[in-house]
């Protein structure tokens, strides 16, 4: 399906880039694809509650829109936000 397809290149793309840039100190986020006009995407700092009810989660959101770009800037898109 495609959507898990999309999903899961951005989860691994967030991986590799926490690995390779953060030394895997960023924490997990909630990965959401939403239109906002005049942006690749955002990042959103606890925006979610876990299910635990005790911590907040990170939201990193992209603009499906941005899939259209070549694969450098959308890869500058989710490393800026």
């Amino acid at each position: 399906m495609i959507t898990r397809e999309q999903f899961g290149t951005i989860e691994a793309l967030f991986d590799y880039y926490n690995k390779e840039l953060f030394n895997n100190q960023l924490n997990d986020c909630m990965l959401n694809l939403s239109r906002k006009n005049g942006t690749a995407g955002f990042f959103a700092p606890e925006r979610w509650m876990h299910p635990d009810g005790i911590k907040k989660v990170h939201e990193i959101s992209i603009n499906p829109d941005t899939f259209n770009i070549d694969d450098e800037e959308f890869h500058r898109t989710l490393v800026q936000l």
